[in-house]
């Protein structure tokens, strides 16, 4: 499996290091080829999740 450590001034935290490696194992056992595009992708998409559901919502802030 490729490494998942990239130097994109971004480290991921711990919990979804764990999560992306355990997606990323999951694709190679399905057979699927990973290039490094993949995992920084797959890297941002954690990372948009993550903040997205930190994010307050506008209905709250608005009451």
């Amino acid at each position: 499996m490729p490494s998942t450590d990239f130097n994109l001034n971004v480290r991921l935290p711990e919990r979804m290091n764990r999560r992306l490696e355990a997606e990323l194992a999951l694709r190679g056992e399905r057979g699927l080829r990973l290039t490094k595009s993949d995992i920084v992708r797959e890297a941002l998409d954690l990372l948009l999740v993550n903040v997205a559901a930190e994010e307050p919502d506008a209905a709250s802030q608005a009451g």
